[in-house]
């Protein structure tokens, strides 16, 4: 079941208009998310029980429930998305789309999957400014990985609406391409105030040598020392590219451990000022953005 609050007059007409034409209905609906990207069209949504088998595959969500919190103008400005899970479960004797996915899972060690996430994002109408906290904000693979994000961006909604010149999404069904130079002028208007990915591995790097050294005939341990060598030349590689020594030899020290010994990785950015785009694509040259200018660190704990 599902049940939303406060449902935009807007995308309900969408639906009426488009009714018999499911392409055209999708079509109206991601035209209205982009025009007001930060408006998604409802107060509250719960949804309860959802359950998909098709030839042997299952796809499951037993509860979703996210909400927004809007100012005195009406304007979104807190999005919430409660911890909730996803199942994915392969039968081979259901039918080939079973079959197919448990040979695919298979490969990685895997029998099924659960996915958690979570999020909490809060939005500055007046500035244009999305913030996210990691911790809050995670999408996790039980028994592989939990990545966490976290980061204070300008310009989303304006990059967001941008990027509906370059995707007109019946002729990308078709096959067609974005336009390269809209999507372009979009993430010309992001700006990076601040900016942390974690990856916490719980298998998935063991998982993954391991079906990289069967499928190569290889020793997993080898394939982790060829990567490890790689990265410790990193340094050295890049001497005279004008890329600073020090966030190279942070970042690939960083990566060469976590691929060695698992742990989890964190990547952050915090710039002396914020950090645009547009900005970087004006000035390319790499010697203008070292360890420091950008608030670079990176860890393996």
């Amino acid at each position: 079941s599902m049940t939303a609050t406060n449902v935009d007059a807007k995308f309900v007409q969408a639906i009426q208009e488009n009714i018999d034409d499911e392409d055209a209905m999708m079509t109206a609906m991601m035209n209205l998310a982009y025009d007001d990207p930060m408006e998604p069209g409802y107060d509250a949504f719960t949804m309860d029980g959802l359950s998909i088998n098709a030839a042997g595959a299952s796809f499951d969500i037993p509860s979703l429930v996210s909400g927004v919190e809007r100012n005195a103008a009406g304007q979104a400005i807190k999005f919430i998305t409660e911890p909730f899970e996803i199942s994915v479960k392969a039968d081979a004797a259901g039918g080939p789309a079973g079959e197919g996915l448990l040979q695919g899972l298979s490969v990685v060690g895997y029998e099924e999957l659960t996915l958690k996430s979570a999020g909490v994002t809060t939005y500055d109408p007046d500035q244009d400014i999305i913030e996210f906290e990691a911790g809050s904000n995670y999408l996790e693979l039980v028994d592989g990985a939990k990545i966490n994000l976290g980061g204070k961006i300008e310009g989303y909604a304006e990059a967001s609406r941008k990027m509906t010149t370059a995707m007109d999404f019946e002729a990308l069904a078709a096959g067609a391409e974005p336009d390269p130079m809209a999507m372009q002028s979009a993430f010309n208007d992001l700006t990076f105030h601040n900016f942390e990915l974690s990856i916490a591995d719980n298998s998935l790097l063991d998982r993954a040598f391991n079906a990289a050294a069967t499928a190569q005939g290889a020793d997993p341990a080898e394939l982790k020392g060829q990567i490890g060598m790689g990265l410790a030349m990193a340094p050295m590689m890049a001497q005279g590219s004008g890329i600073d020594m020090a966030l190279v030899t942070e970042a690939t020290t960083a990566l060469s451990s976590f691929i060695s010994d698992g742990g989890t990785l964190t990547l952050k950015m915090a710039p002396e000022t914020p950090l645009s785009v547009a900005s970087v694509m004006a000035n390319p040259d790499p010697a203008a953005y070292t360890k420091e200018t950008l608030g670079f660190t990176a860890t393996q704990e």
